[in-house]
This record gives C-alpha cells, sequence and structure tokens, in this order.
C-alpha cells in the first residue's frame, strides 16, 4: 500500500482536528500534516511532532515508515526517512517579505538535506502558477527557487500541488524525485 499524505490547515479549530482524524481513518493517511493545529489537542501530546512555535505539526500514524531523525524549526519540522524527507511548513501572512525570504531560504536548506523531499504547508505565497488569482512577492520568490530546478520537476510539482489543492484542501506543495 502506498504512503498516503494528508496535510491540513486547521485554523486552531478543535473540531477542525476531530473531523482529520476521522479523514485519516477513512483515507487511511499514514502520515498528517498541519498548519495552525489546535494548540490545546497537541501541546502536551507525544504523537505530535511539533515545531518550535506550535505552528504547523505532523503525526506519523505508523512506525513502518521508520523516522530517522526529524528537526524542528521556526514554523517548520523535517521529518528524514532515510531516502526522502518531508518538510512541513507555516508562515503567517503577517510577516514581512524580507522575513519570509529568510524562512524560506531554511527551508530550502532542509530540503537540500535530502535526494527527495516534499515541502508541505501554507507558505501564504500566491502565485498563479498553484491556481491562485495573482502572484504575490512571495510567490515570486517561491517560482524563481522553482526555475532554478529541472524542467521535469517543475512540471511534476505543478502537477502534484493541482492534485493535492483539489483533493485534501492544500495550500502549498512542493515535490522532489532525486532519481
Amino acid at each position: 500500500m502506498p504512503l498516503k499524505i494528508i496535510q491540513f490547515k486547521v485554523n486552531r479549530r478543535r473540531n477542525a482536528h476531530n473531523l482529520l482524524q476521522k479523514t485519516a481513518d477513512e483515507k487511511e493517511a499514514g502520515i498528517l500534516a498541519i498548519q495552525e493545529p489546535n494548540i490545546n489537542m497537541i501541546k502536551d501530546n507525544p504523537v505530535w511532532i511539533k515545531d518550535l512555535d506550535n505552528d504547523t505539526a505532523i503525526l506519523c500514524r505508523n512506525k513502518k515508515y521508520g523516522i530517522v531523525k526529524h528537526t524542528r524549526g521556526h514554523g517548520y519540522i523535517t521529518l528524514n526517512f532515510g531516502k526522502w524527507s518531508l518538510i512541513n511548513c507555516y508562515f503567517s501572512p503577517n510577516k514581512s517579505l524580507q522575513d519570509f525570504k529568510i524562512y524560506f531560504d531554511t527551508v530550502i536548506e532542509q530540503a537540500r538535506m535530502s535526494p527527495n523531499f516534499v515541502i508541505a504547508g501554507d507558505l501564504n505565497a500566491k502565485s498563479t502558477l498553484w491556481n491562485s488569482r495573482y502572484t504575490a512577492p512571495r510567490g515570486d520568490y517561491i517560482a524563481e527557487w522553482m526555475s532554478t530546478l529541472n524542467k521535469q520537476y517543475r512540471k511534476y510539482a505543478n502537477l502534484l500541488q493541482r492534485q493535492t489543492s483539489l483533493i485534501y484542501r492544500c495550500h502549498s506543495i512542493l515535490a522532489r524525485d532525486g532519481r
């Protein structure tokens, strides 16, 4: 059975957590990556891996996936599974573009540590490349980074984002297959 990841922005709502758990059971999802979790539901719960600010969290529902290590930062978590990594992110829309650039560069450094990676989350970065109505400076910054990657990857990342957005209502997802 393939690994299924659900990425979802909870908006700090308890009922959204409950709905996510039910959906994960129905979809047989192995990993839940959430943004803006309900603090009371994750704070003292050891099964959730949380970032340093409690703005993003990951639940690995099956130990067979073999997390080698995890890294927690401000607004991101990286899970390393050996041959690939999952980076779950959240960046507030209230912070400056300069802060975003510093943050996103940190996330990219995390991604570069793995030959294969998935970046999922809510970066509050709009771009018509991932079906936003308009492109904002944060979206331009991510698109500029994507343009440095090979053409096959850019096509794959855009396709993944569109499909994931429709199915799981994701906000942002980027992935690289290191083959």
